[in-house]
């Protein structure tokens, strides 16, 4: 009896156990203990979607089925959300979305970003000729990390060149033509000018091409875009010959060709036997006029300083060659024009023009009146004194042109110069060492031929590092009449 009792004594218990459960195992648990939202963080592109999943769970975890759901979006005008959990990017920002279903609520954050521009297939197609109005916004795409663009498809079915112009009166325009993704930029062209017009031309193969319209300097609001056929300069259109002493009329037209700077052109062929100073003159009505001689290869090998808004000269001293005159402008533009041709009579830099005090500052301006160092660098010769062994800085600052600062003595002998001193890309010059008692010439010029515009030059006694003694200058020793011969940094 006692065996059969204990026999029966694992089963009894396992009865009594099963009949004193709470739960029965076979009956699922629906009671909502929490409920989830996935994912809860995600980052998409505007006009991009996510799918949101909401899910009701038990004490156990476990998800409950059929359970339905309210969702809202807590910012809509950054991501909308619809009946079934999808949301929608809408503009750049952070979106939360929720999920309800009775007492129960969860969330989610949602990260709209702005995709980087890849290409312009999805979106309108700009042929050689045509005007679009769009409209830049912050939410367009980012353009090679530069700023928000609209693209547009260009197909050349053979090639061509094409002249695009962009205006917008809330813009500072800045269009750019690349292949078919915007990492892979062939042209651009821009303006810093608010309400301006950026002129693009573009000579290009038969292809596919995007063009970008640009955000520049966090500038939004509506453009017009226009393109048109256009005619891409070269010598081969500036055959008739411009002789010594000879003056010619003409006028740039919505017909004329246009050179590299985008801009209209109208050229004429010139050649030199020998190495001549050459000299060209022009008056201009309804544009401010640039000339620029370039060699057989349309490279720019001189260019003309202005004089007011309306004329300009050029005078510069050549090799023998072939040559092309051109007459056009910096900004682009249109009108009549008188150009003439003469030799070059120059003046050179002998005389001081100017004094300056130790310390001092003088404010002058580079122009097409001043003396040359050499042919077709200008320079105002400032007079300095210097009573007793003194350390100075003399800075060149000019916001105009690439400053370039030279140092002669009493017998005009070049003993310093500087290029770029004031650091890291600075365009202003600086020279700082100990100057002996005696007379000296400073030389402000820019570092390109046939550049003008406005400076400062200022003399500092310090007592910081120098540079060294002025007269230990490492460059060659140079007179200013035979400035030709010397190097520039």
């Amino acid at each position: 009896m006692l065996a059969l009792y204990r026999r029966a004594l694992p089963a009894l218990l396992i009865t009594l156990t099963l009949g004193t459960a709470c739960v029965d195992p076979l009956t699922p648990d629906v009671t909502i203990n929490r409920v989830t939202l996935t994912p809860v963080t995600a980052s998409i592109g505007i006009g991009a979607t996510q799918q949101m999943t909401a899910v009701a769970r038990n004490r156990r975890s476990d998800p409950i089925p059929d359970i339905p759901f309210v969702f809202e979006s807590l910012q809509p005008a950054i991501a909308t959300v619809s009946e079934s959990g999808l949301v929608t990017a809408i503009s750049p920002g952070t979106a939360t979305i929720r999920a309800t279903t009775g007492t129960f609520v969860a969330t989610a954050t949602i990260t709209v970003t702005i995709p980087e521009c890849t290409n312009a297939t999805a979106t309108a197609t700009i042929s050689a000729s045509l005007t679009i109005n769009g409209t830049l916004t912050s939410s367009d795409c980012l353009f090679t990390g530069v700023g928000n663009a609209d693209g547009y498809r260009f197909v050349a079915a053979a090639p061509t060149t094409v002249l695009f112009t962009l205006t917008g009166a809330t813009l500072r325009p800045k269009i750019s033509l690349t292949g078919t993704t915007a990492g892979s930029v062939i042209k651009d062209s821009w303006s810093t000018v608010l309400g301006d017009t950026a002129r693009l031309v573009v000579s290009v193969a038969a292809g596919t091409y995007t063009l970008w319209v640009v955000e520049n300097s966090d500038d939004f609001g509506p453009y017009v875009l226009k393109s048109e056929s256009a005619v891409a300069c070269s010598p081969s259109l500036a055959t008739t010959p411009i002789a010594l002493d000879q003056s010619v009329n003409g006028a740039l037209t919505s017909t004329s060709c246009y050179l590299p700077n985008d801009a209209e052109g109208m050229g004429w062929s010139f050649s030199l036997a020998t190495e001549s100073d050459v000299r060209f003159d022009i008056g201009a009505d309804g544009f401010e006029p640039w000339i620029v001689i370039t060699n057989p290869s349309l490279q720019i090998v001189s260019n003309s300083i202005p004089v007011g808004t309306d004329s300009a000269v050029l005078m510069d001293r050549l090799p023998a060659g072939n040559y092309t005159v051109w007459v056009t402008t910096i900004e682009g533009g249109q009108g009549t024009f008188a150009l003439s041709r003469s030799a070059a009579v120059f003046n050179f830099c002998d005389a001081t023009s100017d004094t300056i005090t130790v310390p001092g500052i003088v404010n002058g301006t580079l122009s097409a009146d001043d003396c040359v160092l050499e042919p077709g660098y200008l320079s105002d010769p400032i007079f300095m004194q210097v009573l007793t062994p003194t350390t100075l800085r003399v800075d060149l600052v000019s916001a105009d042109f690439d400053a370039v600062l030279a140092v002669a003595d009493s017998n005009d002998i070049v003993i310093a110069t500087n290029d770029d001193g004031m650091g890291v890309g600075s365009t202003n010059s600086r020279i700082q060492a100990t100057f002996p008692a005696g007379r000296y010439t400073l030389l402000p010029q820019a570092y390109e031929p046939n550049s003008s515009g406005a400076y400062t030059l200022s003399v500092t006694i310090t007592a910081g590092i120098n540079q060294g003694n002025i007269r230990l200058s490492p460059k060659p020793r140079t007179r200013l009449r035979e400035w030709s011969e010397f190097q520039r940094e």
